[in-house]
Order: C-alpha cells, then structure tokens, then sequence
C-alpha cells in the first residue's frame, strides 16, 4: 500500500562503530510511495516487505532526510534485479543527480550510488524509474569522508602533440575542478542554435561541437528518409565552419556518425539499419576491410586540412559505443576497441594528426582503452527535460572508470547542470554540451532564464574569456 506521509522521521538511526560514524536506513514501507507498492513476495528484506519494482513510468521511492550539520554522505540502497543490469535515476531535491548502474541481483544486496554533500536541514532523496525493474527494500545514508581530491593527469598521450593542443590541454589543466567551459554542439553547419545562444545571452560558447557525418564515402543510402538527406545536405562546410570557428578564439570539438562503410539504410550508422559486420571489417583484406580504411583515411584528410591550419582539435571517435545502438560498438568491446587503437594507429603515426586531443566517450567496464589512448573520458547523459541537476553520479562514475587518471566531461546532454549546484556538488565537468536542434532551441529543455543564468555565471567560461592557443 502507498504510504503518503511528507514529513519522514528517522525510522531508524543505527550507531556503529565505523570509520565514518552514524548512518540511517529508510525501509521501504515507511517511505513515500509513487507508482509502485510494499510487497514480500521474495524473502530477505529487512522489514515488513520493500517496494515492488519500478516498473510504471512515474514510479518512485522517496525519503525525506533531516541532517544536523553540513556533510559527506553515502547514499546505498538495498535492492534485488532479477532481470540483468539496470539503470535508474537518482533525485536530491528534485534535482537530477545521474543516472546509476546496478548489477543484476536475485538476492537482496547493497550498493553505494552517491556521494553527496548535504547541507543541514531537510532533504528529499528519490530513486526514480528509468530503465526501472529493480525492487527497494531500504535507502540508507551513511555519514561519508569527503572525496579524494582530483588528480587527473592532463599530458596527452600522443607525445608529438602540437603546441596549440597542448596549449589548451595546460588551459584545461588550468580550470579543472574550479570552471566550466560552456558548449554547443551543431549539426548543420550554419549553427542555427549558436546564433540563438548569442540572441539570448549575448554571449557565445567556448566549445562548439561539429559532426562530420556528410564526410564518409556511403552518405548515400537506400531508403533514405528527407530529414537525413536535409541533415547530410547542412552538414557540408562544417570543415570550413570549424575554420571560422578557431579563428574567432573558440575551442572546436568533433564527433563522427559514421555512416555504414558498405551501403545500408537511411541512418545506417544505426545498427538495426546496417548488416555492416565490424569483425569482418578488422579482417586485413576483406571487402568491408577496405571500406573501413578508405573512411577512416578520408576522414583523416578532412582533419589534415585543420592540422595544416594549426586548429587543436578536441577530437571525440567511436561515441557512444558501449550502447550498441552504433554499428562501430554492435560488437562488443573487444571489437570496438581494436577499432579505436586503429584510428589511432593511423592517425598519430600515418597522417601525424597531431592537433587532436582524444576524447574517450564509451564509458563501461571493459570498453576502455587505457590511458595510454586518451587524454579526457566523457559521458553522455541527458537529464528530464528542463532539470539542471549536476549529473554528480555520472562524473563520479567515468572517474572510477579511469581510476580519476583522466579528467571527465559531459560530452552530450539536454539540460545544463546548474553552475551554483556543480559547485555545491563539486562536480568536476570540464565542459557541458546539449546536443543540437530542440534541446538547445525548445525552450523547454534549457529556458532563456536560465541560459541567461548560465552564460552570465562566474563559474562558467564563455568564448570572450578564453585564451590564445596560438
């Protein structure tokens, strides 16, 4: 049954010897209920039963928590997911604090999702639906140490790196952990929503994304829908675009869709709409071997034309990989990581791409490359529409990923964390990005207040407080 009490008290306030003192636990039937009810149909909880999976699209488990003094705290919950691995959002105040990765579980069993800092007084933490399918026995909240401090080495790890990219690898070295750069990431290479960021804010991103997708050999595919022949058709300049981008003292960054090396449907870099085998295609010889190379060594010769212009690039490959839904990551991430060290391969040591600072973007257990291959680990993650929360569990996730060797950046999102909660949360991002189209022009995702709000933030670097790279 629903429990509907606002006002919680501390079911339960255990002292226990420990390194970090108290800690409360919230069961389950004493919490707020949305969407989901106390059942005890599988034993192990701790109480009289525990919260049903999360299934419904509203579903919820909410606490409210009341803290004497500001502190460090770890936030657990005890949960069972007897159908595999599930992500679900985590909610401090209403505000998004990530999404967090729980194994598959038939028992019930405990996990740290957060490290929080709370300031004294009343708090609501709620674990919300996402992929849902977990059951909740209890949240606890345990009194924490601060984090360790960042130690994030910023030397590239290509060692012929041109002086431009290490130039903006010492200035981003300079504000980690202390700025964040603001960004936008474009399709067409107009940039319709740098024009409005600008009308808005009257000021202009640090970074803007760029995507090469009209620049591989199989644009042209079977099936093709009018909204990727538009997308392709303004997308073409974006290498000239980038260009103009530099020369007004902004940092470029670019991403690649890649369309399918052997011809497939519409957005065939899709894998539902390729037969595109990557594991035949890392077969020195075969036909989809050489479709492979022949993209990768054009791509190579449009970032030539940057390198030849003395354009540091922040250079972001193979995004998105570990999801699957990209042929380039279908395989697994044996397969996707043979790839990577490839492009690599090719591009440091045959077309000496030197200008590129090499922006990991897959981020799994498993799917990493090694510090040796990257010089930032980055993440995409996009919030509810319109909640500027820090995204905390993400930074804090891609850091472990790196044992904290490399510096984390949210390289797509829809709604921009709110500076003053990035620095209450001490969220680390290098920079933010809303991906292009509605998530920067609705108006819903990002309101002009508080594009205003973001772009006039002392924490935030805009295009106007950036250094030379020259």
């Amino acid at each position: 049954m629903k429990n509907t009490n606002t006002q919680m008290e501390v079911i339960s306030l255990i002292t226990k010897y420990s390194n970090y003192g108290s800690y409360f636990i919230y069961k389950a039937e004493d919490a707020i209920l949305t969407g989901t009810e106390i059942v005890s149909s599988i034993q192990g909880y701790s109480g009289s039963g525990y919260a049903d999976k999360l299934t419904k699209e509203e579903a919820n488990i909410s606490v409210i928590a009341e803290f004497n003094t500001d502190g460090y705290y770890d936030i657990s919950i005890s949960y069972i997911s007897p159908d595999g691995p599930r992500k679900n959002f985590l909610m401090v105040d209403d505000y998004f604090y990530g999404e967090f990765l729980t194994s598959q579980c038939d028992n019930f069993s405990e996990t740290v999702i957060c490290n929080c800092f709370f300031k004294a007084g009343k708090h609501n933490v709620k674990i919300q639906k996402f992929h849902g399918d977990i059951a909740i026995d209890y949240i606890k909240i345990a009194k924490a140490g601060a984090p360790a401090p960042l130690k994030s080495n910023f030397s590239l790890c290509n060692e012929k790196a041109s002086k431009e990219a290490r130039a903006v690898m010492n200035y981003l070295k300079s504000i980690y952990g202390k700025k964040i750069l603001t960004a936008q990431h474009t399709s067409a290479a107009s940039g319709p929503e740098i024009d409005y960021i600008y009308e808005v804010t009257g000021s202009l991103p640090a970074i803007r994304g760029f995507d090469l997708l009209s620049y591989s050999h199989c644009t042209e595919t079977m099936d093709a829908s009018e909204s990727i022949v538009s997308e392709i058709a303004n997308n073409k300049g974006t290498i000239e675009e980038i260009i103009n981008w530099y020369s007004k003292g902004g940092i470029p960054i670019i991403c690649w869709h890649w369309f399918s090396p052997i011809v497939g449907k519409d957005r065939s870099f899709y894998t539902d709409l390729t037969d595109f085998n990557l594991n035949l295609a890392l077969t020195d010889g075969t036909e989809e071997n050489k479709a492979l190379l022949a993209d990768i060594d054009e791509i190579a010769r449009q970032l030539s034309i940057l390198k030849k212009a003395n354009i540091p690039v922040l250079w972001r490959p193979l995004h998105e990989a570990e999801g699957g839904w990209f042929w380039w990551g279908a395989k697994g991430p044996e397969a996707y990581k043979k790839l990577y060290y490839l492009i690599f391969d090719r591009y440091t040591k045959v077309f000496d791409l030197n200008n590129l600072i090499w922006v990991w973007n897959a981020p799994k257990e498993g799917w990493y490359p090694g510090n040796d291959f990257v010089d930032i680990a980055s993440i995409d993650v996009y919030a509810p529409a319109g909640n500027y929360g820090p995204v905390k569990i993400s930074a804090d996730y891609v850091l472990d990923l790196t044992d904290g060797e490399k510096p984390v950046a949210l390289a797509e999102n829809g709604s921009i964390p709110d500076p003053d909660l990035l620095i209450q949360t001490e969220t680390p991002w290098l920079w933010y990005m809303p991906w292009w189209g509605m998530h920067a022009l609705d108006g819903i995702h990002n309101s002009k207040e508080h594009l205003k709000k973001v772009y006039n933030h002392p924490y935030t670097i805009k295009l106007k407080d950036l250094p030379s790279f020259k």
